[in-house]
C-alpha cells in the first residue's frame, strides 16, 4: 500500500513539474512575442 501511495505521489509530482515547465515556456514565448511586436513598431 505504501509503495502505491509513494508511486502515485511521485507521478503527481512529475505531472506538476511538466505542467509548470510548459507554463513557464508559454510565458517565455508570450513575452518574446510582446517584445518582438514592441521593437517592430
Amino acid at each position: 500500500m505504501d509503495k502505491i501511495l509513494r508511486d502515485s505521489s511521485s507521478c503527481i509530482d512529475l505531472i506538476e513539474n511538466v505542467t509548470l515547465s510548459r507554463k513557464r515556456d508559454k510565458t517565455k514565448s508570450d513575452l518574446n512575442e510582446i517584445a518582438f511586436q514592441f521593437y517592430n513598431r
